[in-house]
């Protein structure tokens, strides 16, 4: 999980990793069934995430 973080929302088709320019793309049902709070919330907690991971570099 922690090497390929991604492969288990991939395999479902929740996500889908854009390779050439490291971009993470949602599935857009899944997209449009967020609400703007929960859209808030995800961009946070990658925002958190990128932050601990650059702190570790």
């Amino acid at each position: 999980m922690l090497a390929k973080p991604f492969e288990k929302f991939e395999r479902r088709k929740f996500v889908s990793r854009l390779k050439e320019i490291t971009v993470l793309q949602f599935a857009k049902p899944l997209w449009k069934s967020l609400n703007e709070q929960d859209k808030v919330e995800l961009e946070r907690l990658a925002e958190a995430a990128l932050q601990k991971y650059f702190a570790r570099i």
